[in-house]
């Protein structure tokens, strides 16, 4: 096993080393994807939110059409 991986097993006895520190890139990157990924979280919850309001406003059409239809005696 490669020793740069910093997945690799530590022996008996062994202290764990550090990670190194990231560098600007490689933090800018990270920035990058988590804003990616929080941006998507957005969309995905206004799509629910849009989908909810649709199904909100169709309940209250059916309310509407059966308040307001004759009613049989």
């Amino acid at each position: 096993m490669p020793k740069d991986i910093s997945f690799r097993m530590v022996s008996q006895g062994e202290q764990p080393q550090e990670p190194a520190p990231l560098t600007a890139e490689q933090f800018q990157a990270a920035q990058a994807t988590i804003q990616l990924a929080m941006a998507r979280s957005r969309a995905a919850i206004a799509g629910e939110q849009a989908r909810l309001s649709q199904m909100e406003a169709d309940f209250c059409e059916l309310v509407l059409k059966f308040q307001t239809q004759p009613q049989e005696s």
